[in-house]
C-alpha cells in the first residue's frame, strides 16, 4: 500500500467533495421535512433557543418560566444550532436554512476528509471508490436535512482522525493537541466517545512506542472540554444528566421488542403499543430509582432465556447497527418523515438508493474484514510517514469496532452508524483492495509455473508436454 500523490489526490478529492456537497445542497434544499423539530430534535432546539437566549444550557421549553439548567443532552450540537439562532432569530426560515446548508458543507468535508485517511495506506483508484461511496450514501445524505447530531459529529470523528494522522506524521505535539481538543469537541457531541481516548492511547501505546510521549498530549487534550463539562454537571441541582440518559438507553436497549413495540405506538399511532411498552417502563423506572435494584432485575432477566440475550447482544444488535432500515424513526434512510425527497421522486436518485440497498450487507461484511486487516497490520520501522498509515489504519479500524461495541451494549440503530459510514466505506474498500491483489499474485504465481514449465518442456525437447509434470 503506498501513499497517494498530493497533486492527483487534490484533483479527485476536490472532485468527489464537490459532488458530495452538491447532493447534499441539493437534497436540503428540495426535500421538506414535516415537522422538522420533534423527537430528539426538540430537546437539541429547547437547548439552542436557551443558549441563544438566557445563557444556560438547559432543556427547559422555550419561553418557560423557570430555566433549569441541566446536561441531560450533549452540547455540541445545540451550540451550533444556537449560533444560528442567534444570528436570525427563531422567527422565519433564517435558522433553519443557515444549520441545514451548515450540515450539508459539514457532509461533504467528512467525505473529503476520510479520503485524506484512508490516502495514508490506498491507492488512488481505491480511493476514489471509497470516496464516491461515501458521497453517494443515502443514509449521510438525508441526515443532513434532520436537526441531529449525527452529522456534526461524523465531520468532528473525521476531523479528529485526520488531524492525528498529520500529528503523527510530523510527530508534533501542537497538531496532537488539536486532534485532542475536536477529539474532545466531539466527545461534547456525543458522550459514547469519550472512553475511545483511553482505548487509543492503550493501542498506541502497545504498538507504537515512537509515539508515546505525543500519546500524552492526547489524552490531556482530549480530556480537557469533557472534563469541564463534567465539572459543571456536579455543580447543577438537576437530577437530568447524560449518566441518567445512559442508564435509559441501557434499559431500553436491553429488550428485543422495545423497537418494534415503540413503532407500533409512535409511528403506526396503534395505542396496544403503550400496553406492549410497559413493562419497559417499569424497568426503566426502576433502573433510574435504584441502578443497583434495576441491574439487578436486569441480569435476572437475562437469566431466563440466556442464550436468546447472547445471540440479541451478540449478533442481533451489531446487524441492526449496521443496518440499512432507521427503527426508531419513519423508516428507510428517514428519521423524520419527509415529502419530495429526490430518492423517492427522482429516478437516478432511487437508483442509487436501490444500489446501495442491495450493497449494503456487503459492505458490512467486507468492513469486518477490513478492520481485521488494518488492525493486523504491524510495523518495526520508526520512519514517520509509515508509523502514521499504519496508525491511521489501527484508529480507523478501532473506532469502527469501538462504536459498534458501545450501541451493540446500549441501542443499536441504523442512525447511530451514520457518523462511521465513511470510515465503514474505507474498510470496505480495502478488504476489497486486497482481495484483488491476493487473486492477481495467485494468477501471476500460476502464470509463471506455467511459462517455466514451457521452457523445461522446450529445453528437454519433449514433443508434447506431459501435463502430469507440467502442473508440479
Amino acid at each position: 500500500m503506498h501513499p497517494v500523490s498530493n497533486k492527483r489526490l487534490a484533483w479527485i478529492a476536490a472532485g468527489i467533495t464537490l459532488l458530495a456537497l452538491a447532493l447534499r445542497w441539493y437534497f436540503v434544499t428540495v426535500t421538506v421535512v414535516i415537522s422538522p423539530i420533534r423527537g430528539d430534535a426538540i430537546q437539541y432546539f429547547a437547548c439552542a433557543w436557551n443558549l441563544a437566549y438566557h445563557g444556560v444550557f438547559s432543556t427547559s421549553a422555550p419561553h418557560a418560566a423557570v430555566v433549569v439548567p441541566d446536561s441531560f443532552r450533549d452540547p455540541g450540537f445545540p451550540a451550533l444550532l444556537a449560533i444560528w439562532l442567534k444570528l436570525f432569530g427563531d422567527h422565519g426560515q433564517g435558522w433553519y436554512a443557515g444549520i441545514l446548508r451548515t450540515q450539508a458543507l459539514l457532509g461533504a468535508l467528512t467525505v473529503l476528509l476520510v479520503m485524506l485517511v484512508g490516502r495514508r495506506w490506498l491507492s488512488l483508484p481505491w480511493l476514489a471508490a471509497a470516496g464516491v461511496l461515501a458521497a453517494l450514501w443515502p443514509h449521510n445524505i438525508a441526515m443532513t436535512a434532520d436537526l441531529l447530531t449525527e452529522t456534526l459529529f461524523g465531520f468532528l470523528c473525521a476531523l479528529a482522525l485526520w488531524l492525528l494522522t498529520v500529528a503523527l506524521e510530523k510527530r508534533s505535539r501542537a497538531w496532537m493537541a488539536a486532534a485532542g481538543l475536536v477529539l474532545g469537541c466531539a466527545s461534547l457531541t456525543n458522550a459514547m466517545l469519550t472512553p475511545f481516548f483511553l482505548l487509543l492511547a492503550v493501542v498506541f501505546f502497545w504498538r507504537a512506542k515512537p509515539l508515546r510521549r505525543l500519546l500524552i498530549v492526547l489524552l490531556i487534550s482530549a480530556a480537557l472540554l469533557p472534563g469541564l463539562w463534567q465539572v459543571r454537571g456536579l455543580t447543577l441541582a438537576s437530577h437530568d444528566s447524560a449518566q441518567r440518559r445512559a442508564l435509559i438507553n441501557l434499559v431500553q436497549g436491553s429488550w428485543p421488542a422495545y423497537h418494534e413495540d415503540w413503532r407500533i405506538l409512535v409511528v403506526h399511532g396503534n395505542p396496544h403499543g403503550a400496553v406492549l411498552l410497559k413493562p419497559i417502563d417499569a424497568s426503566q423506572t426502576q433502573m433510574l430509582a435504584s441502578p443497583a435494584a434495576g441491574f439487578k432485575a436486569m441480569f435476572a432477566r437475562f437469566a431466563t432465556q440466556p442464550w436468546r440475550y447472547v445471540v440479541w447482544y451478540v449478533w442481533h444488535k451489531p446487524v441492526a447497527l449496521w443496518g440499512w432500515n432507521i427503527r426508531m424513526g419513519q423508516g428507510d434512510i428517514y428519521e423524520y418523515p419527509v415529502v419530495n425527497s429526490p430518492f423517492m421522486t427522482n429516478p437516478i436518485g432511487r437508483l442509487i438508493a436501490a444500489l446501495c440497498y442491495a450493497l449494503n450487507r456487503w459492505i458490512a461484511v467486507a468492513a469486518l474484514a477490513g478492520v481485521m486487516l488494518l488492525l493486523w497490520r504491524r510495523t518495526t520501522t520508526h520512519d514517520a510517514a509509515a508509523l502514521a498509515a499504519k496508525a491511521a489504519g489501527w484508529a480507523t479500524a478501532l473506532l469502527l469496532l469501538y462504536a459498534t461495541l458501545i450501541y451493540a451494549i446500549f441501542q443499536a440503530e441504523p442512525r447511530y452508524a451514520i457518523p462511521f459510514r465513511g470510515f465503514e466505506m474505507l474498510t470496505a474498500i480495502t478488504a476489497l483492495a486486497a482481495l484483488t491483489r491476493w487473486v492477481a499474485a495467485r494468477r501471476a504465481a500460476t502464470s509463471t509455473k506455467s511459462r517455466a514449465c514451457d521452457v523445461r518442456c522446450e529445453s528437454e525437447k519433449e514433443p508434447e508436454r506431459d501435463p502430469a509434470r507440467c502442473s508440479e
